[in-house]
This record gives C-alpha cells, sequence and structure tokens, in this order.
C-alpha cells in the first residue's frame, strides 16, 4: 500500500453539532468549511483497516487551525495522530463577520478505506447529527432496545403500538427502516474486525421470539407489530447467510488465494463453510414455510397476508446459485428483483426513491449509466454504501446489476454477465 494514502474526506458531509452542545463555546459553527489546500494525512504504517475519524475544530481569525478534538475515532486511536498531524498544514479561507476576520469552528468527517476500497459506515453520514457518541443513533438505538426489553418485563401484557407510553418506544426498535439500518452498521463494524454488541441475538432476538409467541396467541392484535418483526429477522438471515454461500459457491474468484501448500486446509475449511451455510438455508426455507402456513390459517388480514408473502419470499429465493448466464431476460430480472429485495430495499426503498435524509435515491443515478460504473458501486461500496465483494457470489451482483440498471436507470443495456463480474473482482484483489 502506498505510504501516503489520499483518503476521501467527506467535506460535503460536515456534521453540525446541537445548538445547545457546542464543542467550542462562544464561537460560530462554520458546516460546510473548504480547506484552501488539500489536506492530505499519511497512513499509518502496517494498518489496514477501514474506520473514520470525526474531528472538531477551530479555525483562527489568519485561517490556521489552532485547537482540534476528536469526537469519535474507529478503529479507536488508529486514524487520530495522522489526522491531527495533517490538520496542523491545513489553511481556511478568512471568515468575515461585519467585514472582519473571525474565528470559527467546524467538524469534519475524514474516512478511511481498506486495501478492498470498502468504507466503513459512520454515524453522521446517516443522519446528519453530529453530536459525540453519547448521541450517535447506533447507541442511542441499542439503548431504546434495551429500555424496551427491561419495560416488558414490567409490564403485564406485550406493549403495543397503540400503548400511549410505550409504544412510540417500542415503534423506534421495531420499525423495519431504522432497524436494518442499524443491523446494516452493525454488520458492516463486523465485517472490520471491530468488537461490538451482538445487535441481532443479545437485544432484539427477544423482543422478536417474544412477538412471534404474542402474535400466535393473538394475531390481528399484534399483526403490525409481528410483521416488523420478521422484516428483520429476514434481513438478519438475509445479511448472514449471504457471506457464507459466497464462500462457498465462488471458487471463481478465489483460484488466486489458494496456497498449494494449505490445500487441504483450505478445503476442509470450504467443506465446513458449506455445511454451515446449507444449515442456515434449511433454517430460512423452514421460516418462510411457517410463515406461509400462517397465511393459509388465515392469521393475517389481506394487506398483511401480501406483506408476509414478500416476506417468505425474501427468505426462499435464493436457496441455490443459479447459472445466470442461462437465464432469459424476463428470469433474469425476476431473479435479480428477488436479490434487491433481500439486500437493497431497506436503504433504497422499493421504488428506487431511497429514504430522505438517510440513504439516497437510485433512480437515473449517474452509477446507472454503464454497466461498469454499477459493477464496481456494489462491489466497492460507496460512501455509506458497504462493498458486498465478499457477501453475494458474481452470479447475484450480476443479477442486481441488470436488475437496478434497466428498472432504474437504462432500460436499453443488455444484460450484465457473471463473467463481467469475475474479471472486475479478479483485477480489484490484483490490485491490493
Amino acid at each position: 500500500m502506498n505510504k501516503y494514502f489520499f483518503l476521501f474526506v467527506l467535506f460535503v458531509c460536515s456534521f453540525a453539532f446541537a445548538n445547545d452542545d457546542p464543542i467550542f463555546p462562544n464561537l460560530v459553527l462554520v458546516k460546510d468549511a473548504k480547506p484552501i489546500n488539500r489536506i492530505n494525512v499519511k497512513f499509518p504504517e502496517g494498518v489496514n483497516a477501514a474506520g473514520f475519524v470525526r474531528v472538531a475544530f477551530v479555525v483562527s481569525k489568519e485561517g490556521i487551525v489552532v485547537n482540534k478534538k476528536v469526537i469519535q475515532s474507529v478503529p479507536d486511536g488508529v486514524y487520530e495522530a495522522s489526522v491531527l498531524d495533517a490538520l496542523n498544514k491545513a489553511t481556511y479561507p478568512l471568515y468575515l463577520v461585519d467585514g472582519q476576520p473571525t474565528a470559527f469552528q467546524t467538524v469534519v468527517v475524514f474516512q478511511f478505506a481498506n486495501a478492498m476500497g470498502e468504507f466503513l459506515p459512520h454515524f453522521g453520514a446517516l443522519t446528519g447529527n453530529g453530536k459525540a457518541n453519547a448521541s450517535d443513533p447506533y447507541l442511542l438505538y441499542l439503548s431504546n432496545v434495551y429500555l424496551l426489553n427491561s419495560k416488558q418485563i414490567l409490564e403485564s401484557k406485550d406493549i403495543q403500538y397503540i400503548d400511549q407510553v410505550n409504544g412510540s418506544l417500542l415503534k423506534s426498535v421495531l420499525d423495519p427502516k431504522i432497524g436494518t439500518t442499524m443491523l446494516s452498521i452493525y454488520f458492516a463494524y463486523k465485517r472490520a474486525g471491530l468488537i461490538v454488541p451482538d445487535l441481532p441475538q443479545l437485544f432484539l432476538q427477544p423482543i422478536i421470539n417474544r412477538y412471534e409467541k404474542a402474535f400466535e396467541s393473538n394475531p390481528r392484535g399484534y399483526q403490525a407489530e409481528y410483521l416488523d418483526c420478521l422484516e428483520l429477522r429476514a434481513f438478519i438471515m438475509n445479511y448472514s447467510v449471504t457471506p457464507l454461500r459466497a464462500e462457498a459457491t465462488n471458487t471463481n474468484t478465489r483460484k488466486t488465494d489458494i496456497n498449494p501448500s494449505n490445500q487441504e486446509l483450505t478445503n476442509s475449511v470450504q467443506k465446513l463453510t458449506k455445511s454451515v451455510s446449507d444449515r442456515m438455508i434449511q433454517i430460512k426455507k423452514s421460516t418462510a414455510d411457517s410463515i406461509r402456513d400462517q397465511v393459509n390459517r388465515k392469521m393475517f388480514d389481506q394487506e398483511g397476508a401480501k406483506r408476509a408473502l414478500l416476506i417468505a419470499d425474501s427468505l426462499s429465493s435464493l436457496e441455490k446459485a443459479v447459472a445466470f448466464d442461462n437465464l432469459n431476460v424476463e428470469q433474469k430480472l425476476t431473479y435479480g428483483g428477488k436479490i434487491y429485495f433481500q439486500h437493497c430495499v431497506f436503504c433504497h426503498s422499493r421504488d428506487g426513491q431511497g429514504i430522505k435524509g438517510a440513504f439516497p435515491g437510485i433512480v437515473d443515478s449517474p452509477t446507472l449509466s454503464s454497466s461498469s460504473l454499477t459493477i464496481n458501486a456494489i462491489l466497492i461500496g460507496k460512501n455509506v454504501m458497504p462493498s458486498f465483494i465478499n457477501v453475494m457470489p458474481p452470479a447475484d451482483i450480476a443479477a442486481i446489476s441488470t436488475y437496478i440498471q434497466k428498472t432504474f436507470g437504462h432500460q436499453e443495456i443488455v444484460a450484465i454477465t457473471e463473467k463481467e463480474v469475475v474479471d472486475r473482482i479478479n483485477e480489484i484483489k490484483l490490485a491490493k
């Protein structure tokens, strides 16, 4: 890796602190301050980890950075020194108040990619919230989940959305848009090798189990809560099984990784991975069958049944890898649509418009203007979107690329082939 790494600095995402919680009192906050010179950060020797540093600092009336305070650093302590040292060389345009140069404060997020080009999502990019750790949405979400579990113990019955006291707390935890966003952050941190609380198992699973039982005893009373729980469970299952499936089936992109002296060990690991993957796929199928059985037993109303069947389809649609290049155009779009529902719909929404204030829409996005740009965005990631290079096999990446291009971009584009994806994956790995 190059000794000097020109990292991606999100000046366009410089985040303001709440007015009642300033970092440097009595100084005006400039949200979008841009430096005169490029800030070059020295990449630490021997480090290969995605991460970010959010730092607040004061710019003097001469345009020089004079005070610096790290607000958040992930991984902790890895990049802080490099960022602070680079800021010592930064200069900013004069900030004028009534025609006079005036000192000001600003906040900037420095993002670092690993050798695969993967970035780590940071909370500010999701919400625009620049407060310190205690106010980060992810930590607030964990706090709400813990609080909800505690309140359930004290309640004589399971909390419902309609409850005046705790209904809003329950919704803040089970809302699929919020929950899947926080789960995406959790899985991104796990992929980066960070030690984080087990959000799916320790926090969400007890709640999901509780509302499954509540729904069985009172289907119409807990339908809304149960369906939200099902979406979260499906998201966790799909996110958990796809990396294993990719490792077990994607031999084309792993040939250059195999050391002949370790061939036996490599084969053993692949067999074990496939065994675990197959078992998880069986669990997904069993869950999908259970949901369909509930639909057949008329446990949902009409709209609830439609939503339940969509969730069941998302769990059972990818049980086996497909020979994508052998499918006709209609089959490719159908297959790609199922993968989109599994991996993308929670951020980019069903209509491709995204979630305002959190995730961008992809309708007519420049990224969809060519096959190479689309493939790169999925393999490498973009801004807060994680890399899927080790999450989905090439056939699935080809399918989802074809689907989003033809559905949200340019219908005239020819379907992307699995070989195109494999070739690009090999180029990325060779460039490491």
